[in-house]
């Protein structure tokens, strides 16, 4: 039997990773940071629209209320 020791790679003996799995780990970081930010932009549009929309629906009901009062108030004063 022979005692060989195995050749070890002197980064995986620290722990430390080689340049090419560092490029690839910050490639893929910045992968995931642009797919990251560009559902941020469309989450944030779609908030926008949605606000849009809500303010709208507020107005809608607002001017639906007092025209309702407005009616009120002639069909009192002009009933016979």
């Amino acid at each position: 039997m022979s005692a060989e020791t195995p050749q070890t790679d002197p980064n995986q003996l620290t722990g430390d990773p080689s340049p090419e799995e560092l490029e690839a780990a910050q490639a893929a970081n910045e992968a995931e940071s642009q797919d990251a930010q560009a559902q941020l932009a469309a989450l944030q549009a779609k908030n926008a629209e949605l606000a849009d929309q809500y303010l709208r629906a507020q107005a809608d009901v607002q001017n639906a209320r007092r025209r309702a009062d407005e009616e009120i108030t002639k069909a009192r004063k002009f009933a016979v």
